[in-house]
Protein backbone atom coordinates (compact mmCIF):
# COMPACT_ATOMS: atom_id res chain seq x y z
CA UNK A 1 0.00 0.00 0.00
CA UNK A 2 0.98 3.68 -0.23
CA UNK A 3 1.82 3.80 3.47
CA UNK A 4 4.21 0.82 3.30
CA UNK A 5 7.92 1.17 3.98
CA UNK A 6 8.55 1.19 0.23
CA UNK A 7 5.97 3.96 -0.23
CA UNK A 8 7.52 6.06 2.55
CA UNK A 9 10.99 5.61 1.08
CA UNK A 10 9.77 6.58 -2.39
CA UNK A 11 8.07 9.67 -0.97
CA UNK A 12 11.17 10.65 1.02
CA UNK A 13 13.44 10.27 -1.99
CA UNK A 14 11.04 12.27 -4.19
CA UNK A 15 11.00 15.31 -1.89
CA UNK A 16 14.57 15.06 -0.63
CA UNK A 17 16.12 14.77 -4.09
CA UNK A 18 14.52 17.94 -5.43
CA UNK A 19 17.04 20.57 -6.45
CA UNK A 20 15.79 23.25 -4.09
CA UNK A 21 15.78 20.91 -1.08
CA UNK A 22 19.30 19.66 -1.76
CA UNK A 23 20.68 23.18 -2.19
CA UNK A 24 18.95 24.34 1.00
CA UNK A 25 19.96 21.30 3.02
CA UNK A 26 23.60 21.27 1.90
CA UNK A 27 23.85 25.03 2.35
CA UNK A 28 22.63 24.69 5.92
CA UNK A 29 25.05 21.81 6.58
CA UNK A 30 27.90 24.01 5.33
CA UNK A 31 26.86 26.78 7.72
CA UNK A 32 26.63 24.33 10.63
CA UNK A 33 30.09 23.00 9.82
CA UNK A 34 31.49 26.53 9.84
CA UNK A 35 29.69 27.36 13.12
CA UNK A 36 27.78 30.30 11.71
CA UNK A 37 24.82 31.01 13.98
CA UNK A 38 25.33 27.48 15.23
CA UNK A 39 22.38 27.14 17.67
CA UNK A 40 19.85 28.46 15.16
CA UNK A 41 21.31 26.42 12.34
CA UNK A 42 21.31 23.17 14.35
CA UNK A 43 17.67 23.78 15.28
CA UNK A 44 16.80 24.59 11.67
CA UNK A 45 18.52 21.44 10.46
CA UNK A 46 16.39 19.36 12.83
CA UNK A 47 13.30 21.27 11.66
CA UNK A 48 14.07 20.41 8.01
CA UNK A 49 14.59 16.72 8.75
CA UNK A 50 11.45 16.41 10.89
CA UNK A 51 9.35 18.25 8.27
CA UNK A 52 10.33 15.98 5.41
CA UNK A 53 9.81 12.88 7.55
CA UNK A 54 6.30 14.02 8.47
CA UNK A 55 5.22 14.62 4.87
CA UNK A 56 6.42 11.10 3.96
CA UNK A 57 4.25 9.31 6.55
CA UNK A 58 1.46 8.66 4.04
CA UNK A 59 3.83 7.18 1.49
CA UNK A 60 2.37 9.48 -1.19
CA UNK A 61 4.23 11.89 -3.49
CA UNK A 62 1.44 14.42 -4.15
CA UNK A 63 2.94 17.81 -4.89
CA UNK A 64 0.70 19.67 -2.44
CA UNK A 65 2.14 17.57 0.41
CA UNK A 66 5.36 19.52 -0.10
CA UNK A 67 3.69 22.92 0.37
CA UNK A 68 4.90 23.11 3.96
CA UNK A 69 8.48 22.98 2.65
CA UNK A 70 8.18 26.20 0.63
CA UNK A 71 8.61 28.72 3.51
CA UNK A 72 11.28 26.44 4.97
CA UNK A 73 13.62 27.20 2.07
CA UNK A 74 13.86 30.95 2.71
CA UNK A 75 16.46 30.90 5.49
CA UNK A 76 18.80 28.22 4.03
CA UNK A 77 18.76 29.87 0.60
CA UNK A 78 19.56 33.22 2.21
CA UNK A 79 22.58 31.55 3.80
CA UNK A 80 23.64 30.08 0.45
CA UNK A 81 23.45 33.41 -1.37
CA UNK A 82 25.19 35.10 1.58
CA UNK A 83 28.09 32.64 1.27
CA UNK A 84 28.31 33.23 -2.48
CA UNK A 85 28.46 36.97 -1.89
CA UNK A 86 31.18 36.65 0.77
CA UNK A 87 33.33 34.39 -1.43
CA UNK A 88 33.07 36.69 -4.42
CA UNK A 89 33.70 39.84 -2.36
CA UNK A 90 36.84 38.19 -1.01
CA UNK A 91 38.09 37.61 -4.53
CA UNK A 92 36.73 40.90 -5.84
CA UNK A 93 34.51 39.49 -8.55
CA UNK A 94 30.82 40.32 -8.18
CA UNK A 95 30.11 39.27 -11.78
CA UNK A 96 30.83 35.67 -10.80
CA UNK A 97 28.50 36.05 -7.81
CA UNK A 98 25.73 37.32 -10.08
CA UNK A 99 26.19 34.48 -12.57
CA UNK A 100 26.14 31.85 -9.81
CA UNK A 101 23.00 33.41 -8.31
CA UNK A 102 21.29 33.42 -11.72
CA UNK A 103 22.26 29.77 -12.26
CA UNK A 104 20.77 28.75 -8.91
CA UNK A 105 17.56 30.64 -9.58
CA UNK A 106 17.15 29.09 -13.04
CA UNK A 107 17.95 25.55 -11.87
CA UNK A 108 15.41 25.85 -9.03
CA UNK A 109 12.56 27.54 -10.88
CA UNK A 110 12.72 26.33 -14.49
CA UNK A 111 12.16 22.57 -13.95
CA UNK A 112 8.87 23.30 -12.16
CA UNK A 113 7.69 25.96 -14.62
CA UNK A 114 8.74 24.23 -17.83
CA UNK A 115 5.58 22.12 -18.31
CA UNK A 116 3.27 25.01 -17.43
CA UNK A 117 5.01 27.45 -19.75
CA UNK A 118 5.10 25.12 -22.76
CA UNK A 119 1.33 24.54 -22.58
CA UNK A 120 0.45 28.17 -21.94
CA UNK A 121 -0.02 29.37 -25.57
CA UNK A 122 -2.48 26.55 -26.33
CA UNK A 123 -4.42 27.13 -23.13
CA UNK A 124 -4.57 30.89 -23.78
CA UNK A 125 -5.87 30.34 -27.32
CA UNK A 126 -8.51 27.91 -26.07
CA UNK A 127 -9.58 30.37 -23.38
CA UNK A 128 -9.93 33.15 -25.97
CA UNK A 129 -12.11 30.92 -28.15
CA UNK A 130 -14.31 29.94 -25.20
CA UNK A 131 -14.33 33.24 -23.32
CA UNK A 132 -18.08 33.08 -22.72
CA UNK A 133 -18.17 29.43 -21.67
CA UNK A 134 -16.89 27.60 -18.65
CA UNK A 135 -14.23 25.16 -19.83
CA UNK A 136 -15.12 21.71 -18.51
CA UNK A 137 -14.26 18.17 -19.56
CA UNK A 138 -17.08 16.52 -21.51
CA UNK A 139 -17.82 13.97 -18.78
CA UNK A 140 -18.10 16.68 -16.11
CA UNK A 141 -20.40 18.77 -18.30
CA UNK A 142 -22.67 15.81 -19.10
CA UNK A 143 -22.97 14.74 -15.45
CA UNK A 144 -23.58 18.27 -14.21
CA UNK A 145 -26.20 18.97 -16.89
CA UNK A 146 -28.13 15.86 -15.84
CA UNK A 147 -27.98 16.76 -12.14
CA UNK A 148 -29.06 20.37 -12.74
CA UNK A 149 -31.95 19.29 -14.97
CA UNK A 150 -33.19 16.40 -12.82
CA UNK A 151 -32.73 17.59 -9.24
CA UNK A 152 -33.45 20.76 -7.30
CA UNK A 153 -30.91 22.86 -5.44
CA UNK A 154 -32.34 21.50 -2.18
CA UNK A 155 -31.46 17.93 -3.18
CA UNK A 156 -28.24 16.47 -1.89
CA UNK A 157 -26.08 14.21 -4.01
CA UNK A 158 -23.05 12.02 -3.43
CA UNK A 159 -19.91 11.70 -5.51
CA UNK A 160 -17.91 8.52 -4.94
CA UNK A 161 -14.20 9.10 -5.34
CA UNK A 162 -12.47 12.48 -5.22
CA UNK A 163 -14.28 14.78 -7.64
CA UNK A 164 -15.61 17.80 -5.78
CA UNK A 165 -15.99 19.89 -8.94
CA UNK A 166 -19.35 18.15 -9.43
CA UNK A 167 -20.70 19.78 -6.26
CA UNK A 168 -19.29 23.17 -7.21
CA UNK A 169 -20.69 23.27 -10.74
CA UNK A 170 -24.12 21.91 -9.82
CA UNK A 171 -24.42 23.91 -6.61
CA UNK A 172 -25.54 20.77 -4.78
CA UNK A 173 -24.50 19.77 -1.26
CA UNK A 174 -23.07 16.34 -0.45
CA UNK A 175 -25.49 13.94 1.21
CA UNK A 176 -22.94 12.62 3.72
CA UNK A 177 -20.19 14.13 5.83
CA UNK A 178 -17.67 13.23 3.15
CA UNK A 179 -17.59 15.13 -0.15
CA UNK A 180 -14.84 12.67 -1.12
CA UNK A 181 -13.86 9.32 0.33
CA UNK A 182 -10.58 8.47 -1.40
CA UNK A 183 -7.78 8.28 -0.45
CA UNK A 184 -8.81 9.13 3.14
CA UNK A 185 -11.00 6.03 3.34
CA UNK A 186 -8.02 3.83 2.57
CA UNK A 187 -5.91 5.46 5.26
CA UNK A 188 -8.73 5.19 7.81
CA UNK A 189 -11.24 2.42 6.94
CA UNK A 190 -13.70 3.71 9.55
CA UNK A 191 -14.42 6.59 7.19
CA UNK A 192 -15.76 4.18 4.57
CA UNK A 193 -18.01 2.50 7.14
CA UNK A 194 -19.39 5.85 8.23
CA UNK A 195 -19.85 6.98 4.64
CA UNK A 196 -21.91 3.95 3.61
CA UNK A 197 -23.96 4.10 6.82
CA UNK A 198 -24.86 7.72 6.10
CA UNK A 199 -25.46 6.98 2.43
CA UNK A 200 -27.94 4.22 3.36
CA UNK A 201 -29.87 6.65 5.57
CA UNK A 202 -29.89 9.53 3.09
CA UNK A 203 -30.35 7.64 -0.21
CA UNK A 204 -29.62 10.71 -2.35
CA UNK A 205 -31.45 10.96 -5.68
CA UNK A 206 -28.16 10.92 -7.59
CA UNK A 207 -24.87 9.15 -6.97
CA UNK A 208 -21.90 9.93 -9.21
CA UNK A 209 -19.04 7.45 -9.41
CA UNK A 210 -15.72 8.87 -10.52
CA UNK A 211 -13.81 7.11 -13.28
CA UNK A 212 -12.20 3.81 -12.13
CA UNK A 213 -13.73 4.09 -8.64
CA UNK A 214 -16.66 1.67 -8.96
CA UNK A 215 -15.67 -1.06 -6.49
CA UNK A 216 -17.61 -4.11 -5.31
CA UNK A 217 -18.98 -2.42 -2.21
CA UNK A 218 -20.45 0.54 -4.09
CA UNK A 219 -21.81 -1.77 -6.77
CA UNK A 220 -23.59 -3.86 -4.13
CA UNK A 221 -25.01 -0.73 -2.50
CA UNK A 222 -26.39 0.53 -5.80
CA UNK A 223 -28.02 -2.83 -6.60
CA UNK A 224 -29.53 -3.32 -3.14
CA UNK A 225 -31.04 0.18 -3.16
CA UNK A 226 -32.34 -0.05 -6.74
CA UNK A 227 -30.22 2.69 -8.28
CA UNK A 228 -30.22 2.62 -12.06
CA UNK A 229 -27.35 3.57 -14.32
CA UNK A 230 -28.54 6.57 -16.34
CA UNK A 231 -25.21 7.44 -17.95
CA UNK A 232 -21.78 5.84 -18.34
CA UNK A 233 -18.69 7.32 -19.92
CA UNK A 234 -17.78 3.88 -21.24
CA UNK A 235 -18.62 0.27 -20.46
CA UNK A 236 -15.78 -0.47 -18.05
CA UNK A 237 -13.70 2.18 -16.28
CA UNK A 238 -15.28 5.54 -17.08
CA UNK A 239 -17.32 7.83 -14.85
CA UNK A 240 -20.90 6.71 -14.10
CA UNK A 241 -24.11 8.38 -13.04
CA UNK A 242 -26.77 6.58 -11.01
CA UNK A 243 -30.28 7.76 -10.15
CA UNK A 244 -32.57 6.49 -7.41
CA UNK A 245 -36.24 5.67 -7.75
Amino acid sequence: SGSSIFGKWKSFFCFFSSTIFLISFLGLLFSVKNKQGSLLNYAYLIYMIVSILFICISGKTHGHYGMILVPMYVYPLALVFGQIELICEKHGNMIVASLIAIYFIISIIMPSWNETIQDFPGLLLQEMRNSNQLMLPDNVRTICDYIINNTSEDDKISVYGNWDIIYVITNRCHATTYSYQLPIGRVKPEIMEDYFDQLARELPPVIVVQSEKLDERMQDFLEVNNYRNVWSENATEGAMLFAGN
